[in-house]
């Protein structure tokens, strides 16, 4: 989904509208909601910076460091999953009963 498509959807979020535009996107809900929820984290940033637009390298280095957080919060889903399975399994040890 474009950006414009999600910020559609972040401005009839309170409309009675809002339902039915889940089922015509047909999107689960919570990705629906994952996505109006980074639109009004940027829609915030914006409202938090001068008039001025962002220049091409602060752009690019936003975009890169937004990929990281995502690619770190992957991977701390992972590691809770890891070690709530660790937790709940621990390993054998050789010679104990």
């Amino acid at each position: 989904m474009n950006s414009l498509s999600c910020s559609i959807l972040f401005q009839e979020e309170k409309s009675l509208q809002f339902p039915g535009r889940i089922r015509e996107i047909a999107v689960s809900e919570t990705v629906l909601f994952r996505w109006v929820r980074d639109e009004r984290r940027r829609m915030e940033a914006l409202a938090g910076t001068s008039d001025e637009p962002l220049s091409a390298s602060e752009r690019a280095e936003l975009v890169r460091l937004r990929r990281q957080v995502a690619e770190q919060e992957k991977d701390n889903e992972f590691l809770k999953k890891a070690a709530a399975y660790f937790a709940a399994n621990p390993p054998k040890r050789k010679g104990s009963l």
